[in-house]
């Protein structure tokens, strides 16, 4: 048992990302299991407002008498990130510090579990836009002095996670990391019913993610332009996908291309149900730490098209569909796809490991002991 647990969860504030999702998830399957701790005070962000975060509020659900609450003047990836929590955090000295992701509050001194969930912004060309330089070098500095740390547990999400850390910063730097998978979310999967996103009666493929250059936005309108034209799909590409484009102009393509609905402000309980009447999750991203939406559709039983690349091939079920996301010949993969969606199979869930995966048992794992492995 830890007698002291800080729980870093300022990172909510990043709404229906995956990321927060994943935070809010653990940290109510941290509350529902008090075995785990003495004490347990949780971080919030004070300049956030948290009224209408769908994560707060499931975690303000589940909240405990004699879990602390702490807001502190540190939005996430700033200067007062390291400084604000960091003096916070060595003042009280906590028996744990956990953190959800990789940017770890630079001067913490306590024993500390952190997560990462991917590294694609070491690989993807200018992720950080005109600092991308400074960026990358200093997040790999601040990176590798975390994990040089005896006093540091490094969490992964994946197996893919964890050899690319091992291939970004070495060997040496996975000596005390495991992987711990994700399941659904919690919002997701104890959603309740709700009004419902007006689809209509034309059957659809969904996209759910951003627009960042690892999703392959350019290849997903590609071949699904194929598909409609070579292959006779009725349907329509429905693409929850945020508002900032990256590499490829996504609102440019919905200008041109009819069959493309882009779709905003979707709520965990309208997500569930776009699920429930898609045809099948359109995936094929050409990296990915972990993959929520492939588990999110098939927790919901549905077919799922994704790539044969990273952790997607990893968590994907036996029942989906692995595709090369770099191929040049988008009529055969339309052709392929057009062939899975004709299958009449019916998966069989209880066979996909994920689907009996609770978010208590992943806070068990992490949290039963602050030892390194």
């Amino acid at each position: 048992m830890m007698a002291r647990l800080f729980f870093d969860a300022r990172i909510i504030s990043g709404g229906y990302s995956g990321i927060a999702r994943y935070t809010g998830s653990l940290l109510i399957g941290l509350l529902n299991s008090p075995h785990l701790y003495d004490e347990l005070t949780v971080l919030f962000d004070s300049n956030f407002d948290y009224n209408n975060n769908e994560n707060y509020s499931a975690i303000k659900a589940n909240w405990k008498d004699g879990v602390k609450e702490v807001r502190l003047n540190a939005p996430p990836f700033s200067i007062r990130h390291h400084c604000v929590v960091s003096r916070y955090v060595n003042k009280q000295k906590p028996d744990l510090y956990f953190y959800p992701h990789f940017d770890v509050p630079y001067w913490i001194r306590a024993d500390t579990t952190f997560v990462i969930h991917d590294l694609f912004a070491f690989y993807m060309s200018n992720y950080f836009g005109k600092r991308n330089s400074f960026m990358k070098t200093y997040y790999r500095l601040t990176i590798t002095k975390v994990l040089r740390r005896k006093q540091t547990r490094l969490i992964t999400v994946s197996q893919s996670t964890l050899h690319t850390v091992a291939e970004v910063f070495g060997d040496s730097s996975i000596r005390n990391a495991k992987v711990e998978y994700e399941s659904s979310p919690i919002t997701l999967v104890e959603s309740g019913t709700a009004v419902p996103y007006p689809t209509g009666d034309q059957p659809f493929l969904l996209y759910v993610g951003s627009r960042r250059p690892n999703k392959n936005l350019k290849f997903i309108i590609e071949v699904f332009k194929e598909l409609k034209e070579e292959f006779g799909y009725r349907g329509k590409l429905m693409m929850i996908s945020g508002t900032k484009n990256w590499n490829y102009d996504l609102d440019k393509a919905r200008s041109r291309y009819e069959f493309i609905e882009l779709i905003n402000g979707v709520n965990d309980s309208q997500l569930k149900r776009l699920y429930q009447k898609m045809d099948a999750l359109f995936y094929p991203s050409l990296y990915e730490g972990f993959g929520m939406p492939i588990v999110e559709a098939a927790a919901q039983g549905k077919k799922i098209i994704t790539s044969n690349k990273s952790s997607m091939k990893e968590i994907a079920p036996e029942w989906a569909l692995l595709i090369d996301p770099e191929s040049f010949d988008h009529k055969s993969v339309a052709g392929v796809i057009a062939s899975y969606l004709a299958e009449d199979d019916r998966p069989n869930l209880a066979d996909y490991p994920f689907n009996q995966l609770s978010w208590k048992q992943i806070a068990e794992r992490i949290f039963s002991s602050n030892k390194t492995p």
